[in-house]
C-alpha cells in the first residue's frame, strides 16, 4: 500500500452497530501530510466512528486504517467536549486522556 505524501490512509471501513445501522459502509478516505480537514454530516451518520477508529478506540468489523509513521495506538484525538473535567487546561486533559489509553 502506498502512504508517500499520506498520513492516513482508510480503505474499505466498515461498521456496524446493530442489524438495521451501518454507519461506515466502504468507506476509503486518504488524509494527505500537512493538511486540515473537517468531516462533516449529520448525526449518527459516523463521523465520530470514524475518529475513533483512526485512533483505535473502535474496531472495525471490517478494512484496514494505516498511519504513516506512528503506530496506531499511538495516535489520539480530543473530542469537542472533554465531559469528566472540565477545570482541565487542554494539555492537562491530553495528559490524563493519553495516559488512560496507555498513550
Amino acid at each position: 500500500m502506498e502512504m508517500e505524501g499520506s498520513a492516513v490512509m482508510v480503505r474499505g471501513a466498515y461498521k456496524r452497530y446493530s442489524h438495521s445501522t451501518v454507519v461506515l459502509r466502504g468507506l476509503d478516505l486518504t488524509v494527505a501530510d500537512a493538511t486540515i480537514y473537517g468531516l462533516l454530516g449529520p448525526s449518527g451518520c459516523g463521523k465520530t466512528t470514524l475518529l475513533r477508529s483512526i485512533v483505535g478506540m473502535v474496531r472495525l468489523d471490517a478494512g484496514d486504517i494505516y498511519v504513516k509513521a506512528h503506530q496506531r495506538h499511538k495516535v489520539g484525538y480530543m473530542p469537542q467536549e472533554l465531559g469528566l473535567y472540565d477545570y482541565m487546561s487542554i494539555m492537562e486533559a491530553f495528559h490524563f486522556y493519553g495516559k488512560l489509553y496507555g498513550m
